[in-house]
């Protein structure tokens, strides 16, 4: 089945398997696991494999040998907390064919078999045993980038509660931040440190969201809300960032050509938001559209930081320009 196989020779902790991993690229998005072997596999552009913004479906497969001469227990990381659905197939060495389960931020996540932000798919090889292990990933129209790790299941479960403990130290400090700078926004009555607290907000729910600790902990069964919670509160974070900007360097008065560029990102960005939220719950948007306009907004804010990084550095310059003609005087 593959170009190369991952061989292992001895116990292991952490491994990466990029580069044993080959792809298939379905269009239609509706073939078969039979269809899909007879079809010819190539190997991925880019390790760890991304795709960028796509539409299709992809398939990958790696194939592992045990010849370490124990038994070993063993995790497959897909180390991308945002994929919307996987199923794995286990094919062994005599062409037996096994249906693992389907999980994805499409789905509860108290379905998954082990608790964590990533996905894993937990396997037992004995001593001279050899499998392949295909995988089916669906997205909904959206960037596809999937690392594949291989770890010990004794030192993943080790490194899981290391990890567990500085996500809890990561959320514990956001909400004290926020609640903080909340109370200190109440009693300041500043617009300006409101927009900056809007943004920070925005930012976190953005962090929390990429990491997929929200879906996690925070909304396990809001599948819906988990399906454009990135996007949006990337959006948002966006938004908020803009009046921030035009409000601390007074863009109307000092940069007015910018001024109404910005203007117009932040009509954009609620533009957005709107058709995000009507091709979750409606049918208007096609998913089609929705891929181009999230590259798009991509480039949008690529563009906003330009923008903004402009402001800045002009804003710096005049500053140090006042300062010196004070010394000359």
């Amino acid at each position: 089945f593959a170009n190369e196989n991952f061989i292992l020779t001895e116990s292991i902790t952490k491994v990466p398997l990029d580069r044993y991993v080959s792809v298939y690229e379905d269009p239609s998005r509706t073939l078969l696991l039979s269809e899909v072997l007879k079809s010819p596999w190539s190997a991925p552009n880019k390790i760890p494999f991304n795709v960028g913004f796509t539409g299709s479906e992809y398939w990958f497969k790696l194939s592992i040998e045990n010849k370490s001469g124990i038994k070993q227990s063993l995790f497959i990381e897909l180390a991308n907390p945002n994929l919307n659905q996987i199923t794995m197939y286990t094919v062994d060495k005599n062409g037996t064919m096994d249906t693992g389960s389907t999980v994805g931020d499409r789905f509860a996540f108290d379905q998954r078999n082990t608790i964590t932000p990533a996905f894993m798919y937990k396997i037992v090889m004995e001593r001279e045993e050899e499998n392949t292990y295909i995988f089916k990933i669906s997205n909904d129209y959206k960037q596809l980038h999937v690392p594949f790790l291989l770890w010990n299941a004794d030192h993943f479960e080790l490194k899981s509660k290391q990890k567990n403990y500085l996500h809890g130290f990561l959320l514990g400090f956001i909400v004290l931040f926020l609640t903080i700078s909340f109370i200190v926004c109440l009693f300041a009555g500043s617009r300006l440190l409101n927009y900056y607290w809007m943004y920070t907000a925005s930012f976190s729910l953005y962090l929390i969201a990429l990491l997929g600790l929200g879906f996690q902990l925070i909304w396990p069964g809001g599948i819906k809300f988990q399906s454009y919670a990135m996007e949006v509160s990337k959006y948002a974070t966006g938004f908020f960032f803009i009046p921030f900007v035009i409000h601390f360097f007074n863009t109307k008065q000092n940069f007015s050509k910018w001024h109404w560029v910005l203007r117009f990102m932040m009509f954009a960005f609620i533009l957005v938001t709107v058709m995000r939220l009507l091709f979750v719950y409606t049918s208007f948007i096609s998913p089609a559209l929705i891929m181009i306009i999230t590259q798009i907004t991509s480039i949008g804010l690529v563009l906003g930081d330009m923008v903004i990084w402009n402001i800045a550095m002009v804003s710096v310059s005049y500053t140090h320009l006042d300062v010196y003609k004070r010394q000359l005087l």
